[in-house]
């Protein structure tokens, strides 16, 4: 879409035409950020040197290296119907970060499919299993969803919060229902400002939901997904393909000082049968810790006191 801008410098009009697909721009909350990572999505594939693909079926839906690609400066996800082996399928995709990240500052722009039910686009930070050696096995820590958007309700963008430490909880979704805000129409910009004590989310650089002391911190991955879900929606094989696309993803950081940014700094660890059975956890372990050595040799000692002695 062309737009229109006149910029204007004292006793000079200067007017300017933008191709571009919005006139939407965001910024960090305030000056104290400094852009420490950024992927414009400009070059001609995806840096693999930071990112890995979503793969595997959640929800009926499969998700496919083969669906994400980067074109025209975005990073599209395909939206797909196809028939793999003899059995059909609605794929998907997405993209994992290999960085972790941790307090500051989220901001994607992206474009949504919206055209009936099917697709979940998601813009999100979460902790993944990790090889016990360089990184934890058990670092599922916090979900923030920056936007959670169904494709049939492309107007209502969704924020959400989960624990995973002890049993997984929800704080959300609140249903954010803007009607100038229509996610597949055009461009718009979300973002997500991770504080000690705060959790603020922002929509085209507006404050819309602001949740206080956040409970469990550490580093976790970054993803950007577009989830076929037709486990829980009907989908409209006619709107087929589709894609969700996003222009950019940029992380910005600021100095806390006197901020604790250990991972599970309380060494909380996961108390629910439920962990055990779907994800080959134990209870012994701490979230977010690793351990070398014998691991045996080391325990969990759950008491309101210190606890002092030789093992």
């Amino acid at each position: 879409m062309k737009t229109y801008r006149r910029l204007i410098i004292p006793a000079i009009t200067v007017s300017i035409f933008l191709n571009c697909p919005s006139a939407v721009y965001a910024a960090p909350p305030d000056e104290g950020y400094k852009l420490l990572y950024a992927d414009e999505f400009n070059n001609k594939e995806l840096n693999m040197n930071d990112w890995r693909y979503r793969t595997g079926e959640r929800y009926g839906g499969l998700n496919l290296p083969g669906n994400v690609s980067v074109d025209n400066g975005n990073m599209v996800i395909k939206f797909r119907k196809e028939t793999i082996n003899g059995k059909e399928w609605y794929t998907c995709g997405g993209v994992i970060s290999k960085n972790m990240f941790g307090y500051g500052y989220y901001e994607t722009r992206s474009k949504l499919f919206g055209k009936g039910a099917g697709l979940h686009s998601s813009f999100w930070t979460m902790g993944i299993k990790g090889d016990g050696i360089t990184t934890p096995l058990f670092n599922q820590v916090i979900e923030i969803d920056g936007y959670e958007v169904n494709s049939s309700s492309p107007s209502h963008i969704a924020p959400n919060l989960h624990y995973y430490v002890g049993n997984h909880t929800a704080t959300g979704p609140r249903i954010i229902n803007n009607p100038k805000v229509d996610s597949a129409k055009d461009y718009f910009i979300c973002g997500y400002e991770w504080l000690p004590n705060r959790m603020r989310y922002y929509l085209n650089g507006k404050l819309f939901m602001d949740v206080k002391n956040p409970k469990y911190y550490a580093h976790q991955q970054f993803w950007l997904t577009a989830l076929a879900m037709p486990k829980n929606y009907k989908v409209d094989d006619s709107t087929l393909p589709g894609e969700s696309k996003w222009d950019y993803f940029r992380f910005y950081r600021r100095d806390l000082k006197g901020a604790n940014i250990i991972g599970n700094p309380g060494f909380e660890y996961n108390t629910s049968d439920k962990f055990i059975k779907q994800n080959n956890r134990i209870l012994q372990p701490p979230v977010a810790w690793m351990k070398a050595g014998d691991a045996d040799a080391s325990f969990v000692y759950e008491t309101s006191e210190a606890i002092q002695g030789k093992f």
